[in-house]
């Protein structure tokens, strides 16, 4: 099943793709979770599944991959508040795109510091049943 949501495609597993023919897009931070702050990113990938360079988002080489490719794009600092806008955001059209938070730093700290538990993916997210990991 996909969800249309702001000239991307979401499928169930977190992974989103650009619609055909957008090129840009503006996301918009529309509430924060217990109040806690940190970066909200965007990441490009290689397919529907989440790959960088062959790795699942559920597989431990994934973060390595993600760091060493530079696939991280930084959209809003949630310090910035709810309502807080990155317009003119550009996409490659039919590419696949997964989303980030960082709890409570930014993305360079996690990067530099090795803090690898405060980042959260959307794929992350949809793969978790009653708090416990699922293999996806």
């Amino acid at each position: 099943m996909v969800s249309q949501l702001n000239g991307m495609d979401k499928n169930l597993n977190g992974v989103y793709r650009a619609v055909s023919g957008t090129e840009y897009l503006t996301f918009e931070l529309a509430s924060l979770r217990d109040g806690v702050y940190g970066d909200v990113g965007i990441i490009r990938v290689d397919d529907a599944e989440g790959r960088i360079g062959g790795y699942r988002p559920t597989d431990s080489a994934f973060i390595s991959a993600l760091f060493s490719q530079n696939r991280w794009t930084s959209l809003i600092g949630s310090y910035e508040g709810i309502g807080a806008k990155a317009e003119g955001w550009r996409v490659d059209p039919d590419g696949y795109y997964i989303f980030g938070m960082v709890s409570g730093a930014d993305y360079a700290a996690v990067r530099d510091n090795r803090e690898y538990n405060r980042l959260v993916l959307s794929t992350h997210v949809v793969n978790r049943v009653n708090g416990r990991r699922v293999k996806g």
